[in-house]
């Protein structure tokens, strides 16, 4: 597979846009969609390429059990999850809004919040949602999880915010969780990507070979692979099968050189931008700073520089 040199005329897209992009909407001209539209038509961000930018976020989780956001990123997790349980999201979503981010992708993590997300989503413009169980969730999910995720995507599937089946995968370096358990959810959430033709939101630490085996199984053929730290070998595998790759805030340390030589390899086409908020903040902010869904321009920026 040959792949060009990225160049600042690529564009830096958005999990947004690559919903839009592979017509996942449900109908053809829903109010998130305008929003969207509208918010790319006011808001780009000329310093990253002649053209301007189209700056949009991709994952901001809104859960209120710590367990799943803290997975491997403890650093953010207690400001994201207390701001979260306040009752802020719409405010932040609103300060986002301010700063040139146009839309927002909230996935679910649990049951807890399969209604948190879908309220948040009918109720703040700009805002989509994903409903899915977390690998990192798995050790405190009711026996009944599964069977309330095959309800709620019943229910909704045709919800024009809906986007996905997400943040679902695998997670073979957090220790204590159980495995089997987790490898069970995991393929059979696929099977309800597959059922009601949704893509996925993908997260993967150390299992990526894995993780694509189930994408072909199942002939998952939409998705991203969010937070991606493979091998280019894995990153072409990806993209063969149709998905694309999420870089957000870890490509912004000096570092990160596999990450951003895969950016620079890859089409533009081929992976999109995420925040991940609250976790994975970019390397500007302090410690104790929250990662919010604003930090996606400064992202946008610093892959295009």
């Amino acid at each position: 597979m040959t792949r060009r040199s990225h160049t600042h005329a690529d564009g830096a897209r958005t999990l947004w846009e690559y919903f839009a992009r592979h017509d996942v909407w449900h109908g053809a001209e829903t109010d998130a969609k305008r929003d969207a539209e509208k918010q790319n038509r006011e808001y780009s961000n000329p310093g990253c390429g002649s053209g301007g930018h189209e700056v949009r976020v991709h994952i901001w989780r809104y859960t209120e059990r710590q367990q799943a956001q803290s997975c491997g990123n403890a650093g953010n997790t207690s400001q994201g999850h207390r701001s979260a349980a306040d009752g802020e999201p719409a405010q932040r979503a609103e300060q986002a809004r301010i700063q040139g981010v146009g839309a927002i992708v909230v996935p679910a993590v649990d049951p807890s919040n399969f209604e948190a997300v879908r309220e948040l989503a009918h109720s703040v413009p700009g805002v989509g949602y994903c409903l899915g169980l977390h690998p990192c969730s798995v050790n405190g999910l009711e026996e009944t999880a599964l069977e309330l995720l095959k309800n709620q995507l019943e229910a909704h599937h045709a919800d024009p915010r809906l986007l996905a089946v997400g943040e679902i995968g695998l997670d073979l370096f957090e220790q204590g969780l159980s495995q089997d358990r987790m490898n069970d959810l995991f393929i059979e959430q696929l099977r309800l990507a597959r059922h009601y033709e949704l893509p996925v939101v993908l997260h993967v630490r150390k299992a990526q070979d894995q993780v694509l085996a189930g994408l072909r199984r199942f002939g998952i053929r939409q998705g991203i692979a969010h937070a991606f730290n493979g091998s280019e070998q894995q990153a072409r595998a990806y993209v063969t099968q149709g998905l694309v790759l999420g870089f957000g805030g870890a490509m912004t340390y000096s570092r990160a050189l596999r990450i951003r030589h895969l950016a620079a390899w890859l089409s533009g086409d081929d992976w999109v931008l995420e925040t991940d908020s609250p976790d994975i903040p970019p390397e500007w902010l302090a410690k104790d700073e929250p990662n919010e869904p604003r930090e996606i321009l400064g992202i946008a920026q610093c892959i295009c520089a």
